[in-house]
């Protein structure tokens, strides 16, 4: 992104039009104004998001040499910008690279400017957003380090009317999805699509067998699909009976319900392994959801795969069902970051503990054209309107486990909104 001070040599390109619009309103296309409305988080107001994310009047950024300025129709709500509004672990603002942030990390929107050597894309044209920033440019892995989650470990994200991306970052839209479904599911499709195929040669494919644990919402109700729409066995660990719901609509063949094994009321952290007293003690305790694991499989030898999201208090029993020379895959610790576990099973089975982070574009890719094609559902319950933003984020944060995804228009003004009303009037 360019200084303000460059916007003169854009100019002749543009058409003229006021300096600030409001939220909604659409200015003809290609002009940037000099200001936006934005929700930014500044570091002496971390907190819940409804008291640290607020409407500010900001400078509209500007393209850069290979950058692309998009207005954003629609963004999606996520646990990055809750992170960002606590402060956890990390802002952009505490690296003293910015003194406010504006968070955000899925989006959908028009390309409204390209910056110098932007071939690929022109204005007018229909995105989302590969929410990766790599410095070294487009590359088919995330081995080029830095790489950075925009939106939240970079200044400007998502929740803007205007932002400013890579133009590598940007895939095509698809069309048949309205504005807030294109907007609320690319960063948990792209992370699972890596977790299952991102790691050969554990892969899915016809005849193996995932176990999918928190497969209503977020990662696991990407990954129970693509599970499904690959061949093969999605058996999904849930809380409660609307995620069962859920997790059958997206294609699960077997379901375990927590609930119905009261393992939400008996699980607990393994603290100590070698202690057999507390060992035995654990072990039975997770008895029940071992033989229901066995029971949704058809067999007692285990699954080929693993996906792991809650991290501390499930990782060491995830690591008691996987088959030998299957694979743990592990792509956060949503119930604590340090893990405690029995390694006898995994050295003895030659089990593969893969961690798994940012998704490549060729895996952002593949998976936007499983989305072009309708093989998956953006799985979206919930629109809320621009004003919405900070409530829509403290529901999340509150919510728990709750199924399904959720957006907040931009520019937008309609929440069935799938044409072309962006159009200026």
């Amino acid at each position: 992104m360019i200084e303000a001070t460059s916007r003169a040599q854009l100019n002749h390109k543009m058409k003229k039009g006021k300096s600030l619009y409001a939220a909604g309103e659409i200015p003809p296309i290609g002009h940037l104004p000099t200001h936006m409305h934005a929700f930014a988080v500044r570091q002496d107001r971390h907190g819940e998001p409804r008291l640290s994310l607020k409407e500010e009047i900001v400078p509209t950024p500007v393209p850069g040499s290979g950058e692309v300025v998009i207005m954003v129709m629609a963004a999606g709500v996520s646990m990055s910008t809750i992170w960002s509004c606590l402060g956890i672990p990390t802002t952009p603002s505490i690296a003293g690279t910015s003194s406010y942030q504006i968070p955000g990390s899925d989006c959908a929107g028009v390309v409204w400017a390209v910056g110098g050597d932007v071939t690929d894309w022109q204005v007018g044209e229909e995105v989302v957003v590969y929410p990766v920033v790599q410095r070294d440019g487009l590359d088919s892995s995330v081995d080029s380090i830095p790489a950075q989650v925009w939106g939240y470990e970079t200044s400007h994200g998502a929740l803007a009317q205007f932002a400013c991306v890579r133009a590598e970052q940007l895939l095509q839209r698809p069309l048949h999805l309205t504005w807030a479904e294109s907007a609320c599911h690319l960063s948990g499709l792209a992370t699972a699509y890596r977790m299952l195929f991102g790691h050969p040669p554990h892969v899915v494919g016809p005849g193996k067998a995932v176990l999918v644990w928190g497969a209503a919402q977020g990662i696991g109700a990407m990954a129970i699909q693509l599970i499904h729409v690959f061949g093969a066995t999605a058996v999904a660990v849930v809380g409660d009976s609307e995620q069962e719901k859920v997790s059958k609509r997206l294609g699960a063949s077997a379901i375990i319900n927590l609930n119905y094994i009261n393992y939400l009321e008996c699980c607990e952290i393994l603290t100590d392994i070698e202690n057999y007293k507390i060992s035995n003690a654990w072990k039975e305790k997770n008895a029940a959801f071992t033989a229901a694991a066995h029971d949704a499989l058809g067999q007692a030898c285990g699954f080929d795969i693993v996906l792991e999201c809650p991290g501390r208090i499930t990782f060491p029993l995830s690591c008691q069902l996987v088959r030998r020379g299957g694979m743990v895959v592990f792509s956060s610790g949503t119930t604590g970051y340090t893990f405690s576990f029995d390694a006898r099973p995994a050295w003895r089975r030659e089990i593969r503990l893969q961690g798994s982070h940012l998704p490549s574009w060729t895996d952002a890719a593949a998976a936007n054209k499983l989305v072009h094609a309708g093989s998956i559902n953006p799985c979206l319950a919930a629109v809320f309107d621009w004003q919405e933003a900070p409530a829509a984020h403290t529901h999340m944060l509150h919510s728990g486990f709750q199924p399904d995804n959720m957006a907040v228009l931009v520019q937008s003004r309609d929440k069935n909104d799938r044409t072309r009303f962006w159009k200026h009037e």
